[in-house]
């Protein structure tokens, strides 16, 4: 086994081993102490400080919170990143609730935007792994972000001769012909690590 092999079989097994003790009860921000706490019937299971957590597991973290809001709003959430790591085909999670399923790939970043590049990739693997489950069906996959003018760049469109900037996100909503399989949708869903951040809210 090879060095970088062995480091990515043990990032592969830190993110299951943290993904279980994430998905073992409901997450609480001690924004004052910068801790996490893991809470299950009011007690707390765990309890994780923010200084200890990188930012991939930061992201790990991000997918339990929205997987999270969702089950607020009546979806059953299956997680499939934090429950089989980096073979989650680019599928975080998937929704489902009376007949609607919807697959959701989570980006927490900030330092970093997301490039037009990187929306296609998503994209790509999305459609690649959802192609083989449901073939020839039409399906709604949702990228979800904290916060949509923070996270992504802006690509440069000439229209009518007139070059203007435009959101990626917004891009590829409007412009989502590359793929047939996948419909993409850019949900916006805060997490509030801190006091004083934004709530949560969802983008029309």
């Amino acid at each position: 086994m090879t060095t970088g092999t062995a480091r990515e079989d043990s990032t592969a097994k830190e993110r299951l081993r943290l993904g279980r003790v994430l998905r073992s009860g409901h997450l609480v921000f001690d924004r004052m102490e910068k801790m996490l706490h893991v809470v299950h019937d009011g007690k707390a299971l765990h309890s994780i400080s923010y200084a200890s957590l990188s930012p991939s597991q930061w992201g790990y973290v991000y997918e339990r919170h929205v997987g999270l809001q969702f089950e607020a709003e009546g979806y059953a959430v299956t997680y499939r990143g934090l429950q089989f790591g980096f073979v989650d085909s680019g599928v975080d999670l998937v929704l489902e609730r009376d007949d609607e399923t919807i697959y959701v790939q989570c980006k927490y970043t900030f330092g970093k935007r997301i490039s037009a590049n990187e929306v296609r990739w998503i994209l790509h693997k999305a459609d690649a792994y959802l192609a083989k489950q449901h073939p020839g069906r039409r399906l709604h996959f949702h990228l979800v972000v904290p916060d949509s003018e923070r996270c992504f760049s802006s690509v440069k469109l000439r229209l009518n001769g007139i070059v203007k900037k435009h959101s990626t996100a917004r891009y590829f909503e409007e412009h989502n012909n590359l793929q047939n399989r996948v419909r993409l949708k850019v949900v916006e869903v805060p997490m509030r690590r801190h006091s004083g951040e934004i709530q949560n809210r969802f983008l029309d």
